[in-house]
């Protein structure tokens, strides 16, 4: 289970002097984007972003590589596969627990790959405390968090690049996943019990929420995709595509696309492009 840092690295940007993201390539993050401000002089709320990524790496400890911290990277993608696990375990042991409708009321089934990083380890930690966890199991949910937040400010980038409301959704959760690792650093009980149980239920909530719409999304990013095949001269890039259909899809209460960038571009179109294959034989 792979997942590439795709607009920073957080390596290369905190082990640099400037105060600048920095893409996986080495070039900054921000270079050609006309939407966002030079990118070695950023805006202040990519700055505060900026910071807020270099207090989670720091929190990891001294890593002395890129490769060094990619490989903290899979340690960490290892533990949401367990998560992912689990929670497939669970509802099959206790379906009711995971019952969603749509604004029609219509059921439908959970869809895990569609479930962020982020509220993965707000599960994994209600999934420890309920155990009993101790302080070396919290300690290791610490460092999810942390990637949890690298992860979620990755998305924000993304966000800003091609519109900055877009981005708003990411930038808290990144926060949040922060004040999550920083409760657990605090050894404060009371304070991990209502962090973990609020991240918990404010997961599965966001689930619902967000599974609201994504059905009328998703018909109306296939209307668009056939015209696409259509009409090949539409859209010159599939990044493109992707945009015109976050354009016009609904918006949840955060002024967001109901789906995200990541779902279209590496989860419906590669479906299609399999299904189009499949028709042509």
């Amino acid at each position: 289970m792979k997942r590439e840092f795709q607009s920073f690295h957080p390596y290369l940007t905190y082990e640099n002097e400037g105060k600048y993201f920095v893409q996986p390539d080495g070039t900054p993050s921000f270079e050609g984007w006309p939407s966002v401000s030079h990118p070695t002089e950023m805006y202040d709320d990519a700055l505060d972003l900026w910071w807020l990524g270099k207090q989670a790496f720091d929190a990891l400890g001294e890593i002395q590589s890129m490769d060094e911290f990619d490989e903290l990277h899979q340690y960490y993608l290892e533990a949401i596969k367990g998560a992912r696990l689990a929670m497939a375990e669970r509802m099959i042991n206790n379906p009711k627990s995971f019952e969603f409708s749509n604004r029609e009321g219509e059921s439908f089934e959970l869809d895990l790959d569609d479930i962020s990083n982020s509220q993965m380890v707000d599960i994994l930690w209600q999934f420890a405390s309920g155990k009993g966890g101790g302080a070396e199991d919290f300690n290791y949910l610490g460092g999810c968090f942390l990637f949890a937040c690298l992860e979620e400010i990755d998305s924000t980038i993304i966000g800003m690049c091609i519109d900055g409301n877009y981005a708003v959704s990411g930038a808290l959760a990144a926060a949040k996943a922060y004040a999550n690792y920083e409760a657990i650093k605090s050894g404060n009980e009371n304070l991990q019990k209502l962090r973990s149980e609020m991240g918990y239920k404010g997961a599965l909530e966001k689930i619902r929420r967000d599974s609201n719409g994504k059905f009328a999304a998703k018909r109306l990013a296939k209307m668009l995709w056939d015209d696409w095949q259509a009409n090949p001269g539409r859209y010159a890039k599939q990044t493109d595509f992707v945009s015109a259909v976050l354009d016009k899809v609904d918006v949840n209460d955060n002024g967001d696309p109901v789906i995200s960038f990541d779902t279209v571009l590496k989860k419906w179109v590669p479906e299609w492009n399999r299904e189009a294959r499949e028709l042509k034989k």
